[in-house]
């Protein structure tokens, strides 16, 4: 064979002249359906489902686990994902619409409102400033999936959720705020938590408990409740709950083999969903948007906190209240909290941060810190931490409320209410078990009591010693801490900042010990939120029988 007539038939060969037409990639995304139906949205909901009640570990083990994924089994060779919290909700819906020849669309890339160094925690929000559309162009192929996912890991991260619902109508964001209700929020309703997480919801029980599925920078996969650790904000972050905004390809013509091709995706508006609110940041009575902390959450005639509201307003039925289960609950939550906080501590010990000289100032704000401060200081797991006291507090006052109140709604038939919740706490504070290893590397117990009245008093600097970071106090407890007059003087320094709550705070922090004492931050932080939810039960009084108040209440009128 002459080498002219070699290299015509190896083009031909090529071209797919020769035995038909050239092998479609098995990774080509064929677009034959122009919107998604009723049908593909519960369908969507069976896989989100499917991986938030399976017990995979990973992204790459869920998406290839075919009881988490019931599409495996036609994938092909050599598909595997990797990604975050962030990556996780598109690659679902990416992967569903692949599947089922539906088009898609992503926000590449964004930018903040007001020139703030990362997007991620812009304090005035972001704007989208590119997409991809994914449909078939004119007289070609689909998209490859491959490559699509793996654009989806490398230009989607939380800063893309952090946007204001109402810019540009909403028209250029792939998820809309919705109405707080049973009907609206679903499985693959994703809430976006501003401290760079966003997780994805997969069950709503009975009694309005929100389960969510999550993936994490490092790959893994975990499952947690919907709670107060998810902060709500102003309008201009976009946090809390969001469902996909319905696209559609128009314009698209229809090739032989069913195929669409050409046309442009379109965004719906706003304007046209019907179930778009923005009642949680503004309340069901709205206020303007820069009045969002003083929001009113009403639902069924009863005002509640936002969370307690969120609750009531997804449960199937009136929901009941028993405050020995609201504390049992709460307790079982902040144990894993706290044995995930001695962990943290213990990595700074083994670091022997706590014997190196500590630095001349703290960075600029603490809560945006990189460095040691970023990978031992507990600053921002300890204000999770304290919002998880204060939350479980707020539950406990809701709940003697109705005790004192002798009201139906609370599931309580006991004598004394402080007694029994008593008597849960030390059950649950038994089964923690916590104990951490101070100074000298020996195991000492911590309690859930401890942690209760010390919770403003954890040090969440990486140079004090593991006493000091649970908040010791006494002599006896500091005894093996090898401190100094220089950390003491920090520790003191460091007051206002143990009281914030908000990892998202706008506070200066860039000072050394004197002048943060003199000039940090304190004014928001001198009277911080009760959370001592021990010393709370501690005080519960008996209630006082109907006809005694009803007597007691007309003497005082009188």
């Amino acid at each position: 064979m002459g080498m002219v007539f070699r290299a015509a038939f190896f083009s031909l060969l090529c071209l797919g002249v020769l035995g038909g037409a050239a092998t479609a990639s098995p990774f080509e995304w064929k677009v034959t359906r122009a919107e998604w139906t009723t049908d593909d949205e519960r369908e969507f909901q069976k896989l989100v489902i499917s991986m938030g009640e399976s017990d995979c570990a990973t992204v790459t083990e869920c998406m290839a686990d075919p009881k988490a994924n019931p599409y495996r089994r036609s994938d092909p060779a050599g598909l595997t994902f990797t990604g975050d919290c962030a990556d996780f909700p598109y690659y679902l819906r990416a992967y569903y619409s692949w599947k089922k020849g539906l088009p898609f669309a992503f926000a590449d890339k964004v930018k903040t409102l007001n020139g703030h160094p990362d997007p991620r925690f812009s304090t005035d929000g972001n704007v989208i400033t590119s997409r991809q559309s994914i449909h078939v162009s004119p007289g070609g192929r689909g998209p490859n999936f491959k490559r699509v996912a793996r654009d989806i890991r490398d230009l989607v991260y939380s800063a893309t959720f952090r946007t204001h619902p109402e810019r540009n109508a909403g028209d250029d964001t792939d998820f809309y705020p919705i109405k707080i209700n049973r009907s609206s929020i679903k499985p693959g309703t994703v809430i976006y938590d501003i401290n760079a997480h966003v997780v994805i919801v997969y069950k709503i029980d009975d009694d309005g408990l929100i389960h969510y599925v999550d993936a994490n920078p490092d790959n893994t996969v975990t499952r947690g409740v919907y709670s107060r650790g998810i902060p709500r904000t102003a309008p201009k972050l976009g946090s809390g709950f969001k469902n996909w905004r319905p696209i559609k390809l128009v314009g698209a013509t229809r090739r032989s083999d069913g195929v669409l091709v050409g046309g442009r995706i379109e965004l719906a508006k706003n304007s046209t969903l019907p179930d778009y609110s923005t009642e949680q940041y503004v309340g069901t009575e709205p206020v303007p948007d820069d009045e969002w902390r003083n929001a009113k959450f009403t639902h069924g005639g009863q005002s509640h906190g936002f969370y307690e509201y969120v609750r009531h307003a997804v449960a199937n039925a009136p929901i009941e209240r028993d405050p020995r289960v609201t504390l049992r609950t709460g307790l079982k939550k902040i144990c894993t909290k706290a044995q995930e906080r001695i962990e943290f501590v213990e990595r700074a010990r083994k670091a022997n941060l706590h014997r190196t000289e500590p630095p001349t100032r703290l960075p600029n704000n603490i809560f945006k810190a990189e460095g040691d401060w970023g990978t031992y200081g507990s600053q921002t797991f300890d204000a999770e931490l304290k919002q998880m006291f204060i939350a479980l507090r707020d539950k406990l006052a809701e709940d003697e409320a109705l005790y004192q109140d002798w009201n139906e709604r609370l599931v309580y038939y006991g004598i004394s209410l402080k007694r029994d919740l008593l008597a849960v706490w030390e059950e649950e504070d038994a089964a923690c078990a916590l104990e951490f290893r101070n100074s000298r590397g020996r195991k000492r117990d911590i309690t859930l009591t401890d942690i209760s009245q010390r919770i403003y008093d954890l040090s969440f600097d990486p140079y004090h010693c593991p006493e000091r970071r649970w908040g010791a106090q006494e002599e006896d407890d500091l005894g093996s801490c090898p401190e100094d007059e220089v950390k003491d003087a920090w520790y003191s320094a460091q007051k206002y900042i143990r009281r914030a709550i908000d990892p998202t705070a706008r506070i200066k922090t860039g000072y050394g010990a004197l002048g943060l004492q003199m000039f940090g931050p304190k004014r928001k932080f001198r009277n911080p939120p009760q959370a001592d939810v021990h010393t709370y039960i501690s005080n519960i009084k008996l209630r006082r029988a109907p006809s005694l108040r009803a007597a007691e209440a007309v003497a005082d009128a009188s």
